[in-house]
């Protein structure tokens, strides 16, 4: 090495020692003009200063064009997709209290059971997980499941004993599930450890909604006595099946649950979800749930009352668009004002009732009018529905009946959506002599206390299955039955009771455009409008998707789909 050093410093000499033109007569005296490789080694001695940066400028561009060939290559042959990582975080109102199918019945208890327990089957076809790798309905009497490859979160499989257990623990009175008198409707046979086959005494529509709710991992809940089932701290700590498992939670002195977070379940199929974390705030009202995501706390908003939503729209910021099967009425309760008894009297308020009007201007145009007392999903062909707006006809017929024309209560939930409807009811009524006094009946008042109003401002919800049974049926017209308008004719019971022992399709559609056409032409109630809820989530948060006609705590039906982080993944 030493040698070589020495060598190049005698040519460098030497070099600087001769005259370009002697540098020339050199050249020509060597044998050949190509180098040989040891003489490219040395060939900066024999470079100008200006010949040296045209080279390595040529090479730094060639290495440029290298890479961008390369990446060129790496771009058309890759997209860019979802990859794991990051936090996802909502507000929820209301501090949870059963994060459990068989009891979760606030919209925080629903949205998180949602998500931490699949339910049995996708009845409803809406290419959701589910907990089934088949639902076979025979007859629209029986339902025959067979399971998937599917694990609790602490690693059990589950297994046709935990469907068995979990529709016998809801059929028990000391366990307190609302799902009780439906759970007793069906029974249920094990035909092996992956397989169950769930039995109606009738067909019943109800068949489906049993099949499309959670069920309880039986190695756990089967040491719990049943009536201590509902205050058992694994309604705060669930163990589930879903694609986000219970991971951590924080609860205030009083016990007001401030934080709950759910993490990827890693042993999820076809694969875990592309979000490590979702971080649930719960806000103890709907004011401090809005505040927090105008603040940017947090990323995503579930709103209930579509009027408060004008100043949440943000430029970053996504808006889904729900429907419900939810009918909002106005009900007329003639066994409290005899003069409701009168047809002509009932048809004068639909007529005067202008739908679209109340949609704009309370909803703020977050709703679907309608003058049908079903929802869309449920009436594939509507036959019939109220008439429209026709002010005159409305002014001819309460001349006809002068009574008509006084003073009403009106009872409304405490809810400003539901309050600024009845403002505009009022506000509608009021040029034909109708004075309407809006009274707020509370959340929490028992349905008995209903009675006591002229007419009441509510919603019915029709869920999946769309029974209207419990709505229009004469024997749920008591102090505590929900059929608001105390509807009773035996033609329209007798349709229910056939809606509720035959499930075909074609006989239910014949029987629910029947009793469609019936309650136009009484008209227990002005059938208003369909209420639209509204989802805002930040725009990072890809993948979304929600179909359009669910109940809002099915939000996450897909969640395991929804991402935050990218990647170049192959084409």
């Amino acid at each position: 090495m030493r040698l070589l050093k020495k060598a190049r410093q005698r040519i460098q000499e030497f070099l600087l020692a001769v005259k370009r033109p002697d540098r020339a007569l050199i050249a020509n005296v060597l044998p050949s003009k190509k180098p040989t490789l040891a003489q490219v080694q040395h060939i900066d001695l024999f470079l100008d200063t200006w010949e040296k940066n045209v080279i390595g400028a040529m090479g730094f561009v060639a290495l440029i064009s290298l890479l961008g060939f390369f990446w060129s290559l790496k771009i058309l042959n890759t997209v860019q997709g979802p990859a794991e990582g990051g936090v996802f975080q909502e507000v929820l109102v209301g501090s949870p209290r059963h994060i459990n199918p068989i009891f979760a019945v606030t919209d925080t208890d629903r949205t998180l059971s949602n998500i931490i327990f699949l339910p049995l089957c996708d009845t409803y076809k809406r290419d959701i997980p589910s907990l089934a790798e088949s639902c076979e309905f025979s007859g629209e009497k029986t339902v025959t499941v067979t399971l998937g490859d599917r694990r609790w979160h602490d690693g059990a499989p589950v297994v046709a004993d935990d469907v068995i257990f979990s529709l016998q623990t809801m059929q028990k009175e000391a366990v307190g599930s609302p799902w009780r008198a439906l759970a007793n409707k069906i029974s249920i046979t094990k035909n092996s450890d992956k397989q169950v086959v769930l039995s109606a005494r009738q067909p019943i529509p109800e068949l489906t909604t049993i099949t499309s709710i959670g069920i309880l991992p039986k190695h756990l809940w089967e040491k719990i006595e049943p009536a201590r089932m509902m205050s058992d701290e694994l309604n705060l700590k669930p163990i589930g099946s879903g694609a986000f498992a219970y991971k951590t939670s924080i609860a205030d002195r009083d016990g007001f649950v401030e934080n709950i977070d759910l993490e990827a379940f890693s042993d999820f199929k076809p694969r875990r979800a592309y979000i490590d974390e979702l971080d649930f705030r719960i806000a103890p009202d709907d004011t401090s749930a809005y505040d927090l995501f105008r603040m940017r706390q947090v990323e995503a908003l579930f709103v209930h009352d579509p009027a408060q939503t004008e100043d949440l729209v943000k430029r970053d910021v996504h808006r889904y668009e729900i429907t419900p099967p939810i009918v909002v009425s106005l009900f007329f309760n003639p066994s409290h004002t005899p003069i409701f008894k009168k047809k002509e009297v009932r048809q004068a308020f639909a007529f005067a009732l202008n739908r679209s009007a109340i949609v704009k201007d309370a909803l703020k145009g977050n709703g679907v009018p309608t003058r049908a007392p079903f929802p869309l999903t449920m009436l594939k062909e509507p036959q019939i529905s109220q008439p429209e707006t026709d002010i005159a006809q409305a002014t001819e017929l309460i001349k006809k009946n002068k009574a008509a024309a006084a003073t009403y209560t009106l009872g409304v939930p405490a809810l400003p959506t539901y309050q600024a409807i009845a403002e505009n009811i009022r506000l509608q009524l009021e040029p034909l002599g109708i004075t309407i006094k809006p009274t707020i009946i509370g959340s929490g008042t028992q349905t008995g206390a209903l009675l006591s109003y002229d007419l009441l401002l509510l919603g019915q919800d029709y869920a999946l299955s769309g029974n209207p049974f419990p709505y229009w049926h004469s024997s749920a017209s008591g102090e505590t039955g929900t059929n608001y308008a105390r509807y009773q004719i035996k033609e329209v019971d007798l349709w229910l009771e056939l809606l509720q022992a035959d499930a075909r399709a074609e006989n239910r559609s014949s029987l629910l455009n029947k009793l469609n056409q019936r309650l136009i032409t009484d008209s227990p109630a002005v059938y208003l409008f369909q209420p639209t809820y509204q989802y805002y989530i930040s725009n990072k948060v890809r993948g979304v998707s929600t179909p359009s006609t669910i109940d809002g705590s099915e939000r996450f039906a897909r969640v395991a789909n929804w991402y935050t982080e990218t990647a170049r993944v192959h084409k």
